[in-house]
């Protein structure tokens, strides 16, 4: 897992949209490039996605938002549901290898994400201490559900599918087949 969230619409080297960048295709590249090694294992691809997910919308048309307003947020979750979107279709294409995909959400970890603004580390997290306190796990927690993912052998029967708190969830309602089909096309025609 990589993760990015800016302040200000950047864009990658190859001309794309950093968040999605980072947090949609890098991960999409791996994994196509590993697919042989992950099959002769027969093992498991467990991508981190998050809640924000809920938030993002699927346009195939602006899927790296050039046409529209930046948004950080917007971007973000749009990143999170490529997660989703990517987790389904690659599922969907080896299943019959024997592999497994699944995505999760960690919950809200106390880490230093979100905490960087134009690249220059912040005076500290975007909320106060307090509900840092009340509403964050730490890193142990955060990682439960993709250790569980990675580990047991009841998720197997469970392939492309988002989950929390080690139990599987309903997802955003961009979240089916022809977004995935779509999205993995949109993929492969900006990374090959």
């Amino acid at each position: 897992n990589a993760g990015l969230m800016l302040n200000e619409r950047q864009v990658s080297v190859d001309g794309w949209e950093k968040t999605m960048a980072i947090n949609h295709l890098a991960p999409f590249v791996l994994t196509r490039e590993l697919i042989p090694l992950i099959e002769s294992v027969q093992g498991r691809v467990i991508t981190t996605s998050s809640g924000a997910h809920y938030f993002g919308s699927f346009n195939c048309d602006d899927w790296m938002d050039e046409k529209s307003k930046y948004n950080s947020f917007k971007i973000y979750s749009k990143s999170k549901l490529a997660n989703v979107l990517f987790t389904r279709e690659l599922a969907k294409r080896i299943d019959a290898k024997g592999i497994t995909a699944h995505c999760f959400h960690p919950g809200m970890v106390r880490t230093d994400f979100g905490k960087q603004t134009r690249g220059v580390p912040s005076q500290g997290s975007w909320y106060p201490r307090w509900m840092e306190a009340l509403f964050t796990i730490d890193t142990e927690a955060g990682a439960d559900t993709g250790v569980f993912l990675a580990e047991d052998p009841s998720t197997k029967d469970s392939n492309g599918k988002y989950w929390f708190k080690r139990k599987v969830r309903r997802t955003n309602r961009f979240d089916n087949d022809q977004n995935a089909a779509k999205l993995w096309e949109l993929s492969e025609k900006a990374t090959n």
